[in-house]
Formats: C-alpha cells, sequence, structure tokens
C-alpha cells in the first residue's frame, strides 16, 4: 500500500512540475508582449501584463508549496488500517509551507526578469528605477545569460541541443550525450570542465537540466528566431485560456490519482 502511494504521489508531482514549467514560459510569453508594447509606449497594456505576470507568479509560489506537501506525503506517508484523508494533509503541509516561507510575488526571479526587460526597452545600461548614478548598482540583461552559446564537447548550438544540461556550479552548457561519452573516452569519473580556462570539474552528477535552463535556452532562441523587436504570436487571452484549462486538468489528474 505505502509502495502504491508513493507511486501514485511521485506521479501527480510529475505532472505538477510540467505545469509549474509551463507557468514559468507563461512568463516568458508575458514579459515579449511587454517588451513591444512598451517599444510603442503603450504604458496601460504594459501594467496590465504587469499584473498579469503577478497573478501567474502568485500560482507559481501556491503550485511549489503544493508540490512540496506532496513530497512530505511522499517521504512520511505510512500505512495505518485505517484511510487516509490526504485531501486534510495536503492542506496542513501547504499552509506549513505558506507560513514558514511568505515571498512577495515582486521579490520572485520570474518577475525581476519581465521588471528589467521592460525597463531596458529605454533604460538599457541605467539601474532599474534608477537614473544612472555613480553610486547605483547597474544591473545587466538578464534575459538570456547563457556563458556559451555552442557546446563546448560537441559543437552544436546550444539551441539546437536536445538534451541541454548545465553545470551545476559555472553554468556552461552541454549536450548530457556529449558530457557521458566524454567522460567515456577520459575514462574517469570526473575530468576538467571542457570550456577553456573553467577550473570546475565535470562529473555526469554535476550536470543538470532544469525549468531554469529551459526557459533561458528559449528566450535565447525566441531572439534568434523572430528578433527582439518581434511581438510573439500569442495573446494574453490565450496564455489565461491554457492555464485555467491546465489549473481544471491538474485537479482532475490529482484526483484520478489519489483515488
Amino acid at each position: 500500500m505505502e509502495d502504491k502511494v508513493r507511486a501514485a504521489v511521485a506521479a501527480v508531482q510529475a505532472k505538477e512540475n510540467e505545469y509549474l514549467k509551463d507557468l514559468e514560459m507563461s512568463t516568458m510569453m508575458l514579459k515579449w508582449i511587454a517588451e513591444e508594447c512598451e517599444r510603442e509606449n503603450e504604458s496601460e497594456k504594459v501594467q496590465q501584463l504587469e499584473e498579469g505576470v503577478l497573478d501567474v507568479v502568485k500560482c507559481m509560489n501556491e503550485l511549489k508549496h503544493h508540490i512540496d506537501a506532496l513530497e512530505t506525503v511522499r517521504q512520511e506517508y505510512k500505512y495505518e488500517g485505517e484511510p487516509t484523508d490526504f485531501a486534510h494533509i495536503l492542506q496542513v503541509q501547504e499552509k506549513h509551507f505558506s507560513d514558514t516561507r511568505p515571498e512577495n510575488p515582486k521579490d520572485n526571479s520570474w518577475y525581476k526578469k519581465f521588471e528589467e526587460a521592460v525597463w531596458n526597452v529605454h533604460h538599457a545600461g541605467i539601474p532599474v528605477g534608477g537614473h544612472g548614478d555613480d553610486e547605483d548598482v547597474i544591473i545587466t540583461n538578464s534575459q538570456f545569460n547563457l556563458v556559451n552559446h555552442s557546446c563546448p564537447l560537441t559543437g552544436r548550438l546550444v539551441t539546437d541541443l536536445e538534451d541541454p544540461v548545465w553545470h551545476v556550479e559555472c553554468h556552461h552548457v552541454y549536450s548530457l550525450e556529449g558530457v557521458e561519452n566524454h567522460l567515456k573516452t577520459v575514462r574517469q569519473r570526473s575530468c576538467p570542465c571542457p570550456s577553456s580556462g573553467c577550473p570546475r570539474k565535470l562529473t555526469r552528477n554535476s550536470v543538470k537540466c532544469d525549468n531554469e535552463l529551459l526557459a533561458q535556452i528559449e528566450e535565447m532562441r525566441h531572439r534568434q528566431n523572430a528578433g527582439s523587436s518581434a511581438r510573439p504570436a500569442v495573446s494574453v487571452a490565450d496564455i489565461a485560456a491554457d492555464e485555467e484549462e491546465d489549473d481544471s486538468d491538474a485537479e482532475e489528474s490529482e484526483e484520478e490519482e489519489m483515488s
């Protein structure tokens, strides 16, 4: 019984991580639209998009708390011979994470990317909200700040990689297959990072693929293909409709998995 519950919870977690990725991508699309609106001095639309990003970020925070609550159930669940009220357990755990990990949406990294991108349309090189004074800290463009644009092992562009991973310390991006083949070639579990001059060690466990990497690659791909002045072929209404549909699907899937 316990193994079945843990397997069901893990399946729900995997789906919710996909929903989280979709929400993160939504903030990127809203950002792209806002950049174009800012270029056209449509400040009211930019403000509406900013409010939309803040709403998405709030949803992301709630979803993260739910994923963490599921992880608690997966790790700690023990069958005691009686029906388990999973809904109540998850509710209690979510409240715990919400109370102990409060987050202001405007401190969220995805909101900050939005804020910075809009600001840089007319104020590139000037601190967000600043006037270029010497004591201000210049915030560099972080919209896609990948440290390399091609895999040092395969030579393929990062945007063309089917299995991108990046080093958890130096953030150099590789093809996972390239990493595995390289380690087999040198016949060692670790070797120097193949990027010239990098002092970090490369191992199979030192690289990973996460939502942040995928988002940065998508950002780079968007700007390469469409150009920074192109409006994405997506509307705010489309994004909102997709998110409502995803929320509905998530609730139905979770009920099925936990039943």
